[in-house]
């Protein structure tokens, strides 16, 4: 049972799970100010290839010019059309899986309560979940769970459980 104990400490533990709400709404906010910084930069973009054209339109550039400059212009804007939606998707998941702390720490309770209650099989499962692996050495045991990534991992899709 030192096992679930161990769990149950971290996971109820408010120090703990302010840290990890902490560092949840801080990638929250590193992301809002990325989606902030490129739509303000897709702006820029999309007002310089319009100057751009307005000028070419004006005969104050020939075709040759007008690639040259346009081309890296509209390349930039699609770019940056295609990372908005993803960085809003990012914020989303960040927002969805960011659970208050009453959550985990309830969440915590909980599963220590029903530890005690669990068949042999149902125990098996949750320890084959939770443990990435299991180190023996002279007069100790080591377990090295698996963990719940940052949000910043999740939002890059590193998960490792």
């Amino acid at each position: 049972m030192l096992f679930v104990d161990e769990l149950k400490g971290y996971l109820v533990s408010p120090d703990k799970v302010a840290t990890y709400l902490t560092s949840a709404n801080s990638s929250i906010g590193e992301k809002q100010q990325l989606l902030a910084t490129l739509r303000s930069d897709f702006e820029k973009v999309k007002q310089q290839a319009e100057q751009t054209y307005q000028l070419y339109l004006k005969n104050g550039l020939t075709v040759e010019q007008f690639k040259e400059i346009f081309q890296p212009l509209d390349a930039r804007k699609k770019q940056i059309e295609a990372d908005i939606p993803r960085v809003e998707a990012e914020v989303d998941v960040l927002k969805v899986d960011g659970f208050s702390s009453e959550y985990i720490m309830a969440e915590g309770r909980d599963f220590h309560s029903r530890w005690p209650k669990m068949n042999h099989d149902e125990r098996r499962k949750v320890v084959e979940l939770l443990v990435k692996n299991i180190v023996v050495g002279q007069g100790e045991i080591t377990l090295n769970l698996c963990y719940v990534p940052s949000f910043e991992e999740m939002a890059n899709g590193q998960r490792t459980v």
